[in-house]
């Protein structure tokens, strides 16, 4: 149960979005996850994983057109046919997308692509919000510095990449607004997250007391790709626990909530993963995108309770992320 909550509940979305719509060599990495958690008096979790495959598009072999789901229609719809069917009327609708959103305009810079040959420059710049993360990242205290700072990975968000514009776009024209600072707070709004600088963030918290930056990111690790069942789960529920000690610790949602939707989360990744023959686990986009995109949905909650941060001053990009720095 939500203790001291609004009459009217709020429903909160994360999504891992997909630069370029998958690979056109790797089905599995043309899967996308819209996680949804509403909060209410019975908060809820819907976990749904969309394909992008039956989009293709043909101008693909341009190295500046995406792969799949060119206009990001494919996603929007399936974002929006969710919200039409859990939220409420009133409800405040959040959604989290794990890519960057917005950057100021940059003369004579090229457009993003997907790959440059060697020894050419890509042209990709770091954006205020992002210099501002990297600046507050060195202000930490030298033991906090040392077992997080190591592993925060701060990718260049400028250009935007054309499907991100296209899926922001769609959501504007549905009547989403972006959010820039704290000053407003739209019913309905969209968020710039990523999960590296929220496990950062949580970490240098204390949110993961035991565990090392390493152990926190294991899901992602191109270490020991093949797993059984139980050390699957275990590694896919592990960034997420550090939300429920932040979350529960904030005094406004029941532990067993959150630990119900982190199980939920886990198993959803590993049952995306798992060989249906040998029942072992790889790790891929299949194992991570739920986890990337769980991330993504609990930071949206954090942000929606008012329990956050921000970097940047909304001119080029905003992040947000989980806890009170």
């Amino acid at each position: 149960m939500l203790s001291n909550y609004p009459m009217d509940a709020i429903t909160c979305f994360g999504v891992d979005v997909t630069w370029w719509g998958g690979s056109r060599n790797n089905r599995a990495s043309r899967r996308e996850t819209i996680v949804a958690i509403r909060l209410d008096d019975e908060p809820t979790i819907s976990i749904e994983t969309i394909d992008l495959s039956p989009t293709p598009n043909p101008e693909s072999a341009d190295n500046e057109e995406p792969n799949f789901d060119r206009d990001g229609r494919h996603l929007v719809n399936a974002l929006l046919q969710t919200v039409d069917r859990i939220t409420g009327k009133n409800d405040r609708v959040l959604i989290a997308l794990d890519a960057p959103l917005e950057s100021a305009h940059r003369p004579n810079q090229p457009p993003r692509r997907k790959a440059v040959a060697k020894g050419v420059a890509m042209g990709s710049v770091r954006r205020e919000c992002e210099n501002a993360l990297s600046h507050y990242a060195t202000t930490l205290p030298e033991n906090v510095r040392k077992l997080w700072n190591g592993d925060l990975k701060i990718q260049a968000g400028s250009p935007i990449p054309p499907r991100i514009t296209s899926v922001l776009a769609r959501l504007q024209e549905s009547g989403y607004e972006i959010v820039r600072n704290d000053k407003h707070q739209p019913m309905r709004g969209v968020i710039e997250i990523f999960p590296s600088e929220a496990l950062w963030a949580l970490g240098t918290l204390g949110h993961y007391p035991g565990l090392t930056s390493k152990k926190v990111r294991a899901y992602k690790s191109k270490k020991d790709r093949v797993m059984s069942t139980e050390e699957a789960l275990g590694i896919a529920a592990r960034p997420l626990l550090g939300f429920s000690r932040m979350l529960v610790g904030c005094g406004r949602i029941d532990s067993s909530i959150v630990t119900s939707w982190i199980s939920q989360l886990a198993g959803h990744a590993v049952t995306c993963s798992r060989h249906k023959e040998t029942a072992l686990v790889h790790k891929g986009k299949g194992f991570d995108d739920p986890i990337d995109s769980g991330i993504a949905a609990l930071t949206c909650v954090a942000y929606a309770l008012g329990h956050h941060h921000l970097f940047g001053d909304g001119t080029d990009g905003a992040i947000i992320g989980p806890g009170l720095l």
